[in-house]
């Protein structure tokens, strides 16, 4: 769902506009199995519009539940989480591990200069920090 907000006063043609031409540009995509989002003009100042944006905002949640889409985002959204928080970690361990670290500059250095491929220098930086990888 698209709102765009601002449909009063000076700006309220061009809110309308912009809503029209979102609304054109998401029809015209090519097919997909589920229809376009919805487009929404809206004023918060002037109290238009919000009434219709909660209900499909309440419709589209109801939607997804029932259809255990949202858990399934919601899962991708947490293991997208963990992933994000582990390669955090793992690399702050090895700036903070002084071999490591000075390693790591060194192999960064030559996959920047073209003496080695970017795949060579994590496979030699994960043998290193965890033994032989097994095929």
């Amino acid at each position: 769902m698209i709102a765009v907000n601002k449909t009063d006063g000076p700006r309220a043609e061009l809110a309308g506009r912009t809503a029209t031409d979102f609304a054109a540009a998401l029809s015209a995509r090519r097919s997909t199995a589920e229809p376009p989002p919805s487009v929404l003009t809206l004023s918060a100042l002037e109290n238009v519009g919000i009434d219709r944006l909660w209900s499909e905002l309440s419709r589209r949640y109801a939607e997804l539940a029932a259809s255990g889409q949202l858990e399934l985002r919601r899962q991708g959204q947490r293991r997208a989480e963990f992933q994000r928080r582990l390669h955090g970690e793992l690399w702050r361990a090895l700036l903070r591990d002084g071999a490591r670290a000075t390693e790591l500059a060194e192999l960064e250095r030559r996959v920047a200069g073209g003496e080695l491929l970017a795949a060579q220098a994590v496979r030699t930086m994960i043998e290193h920090c965890f033994g032989a990888l097994k095929p």
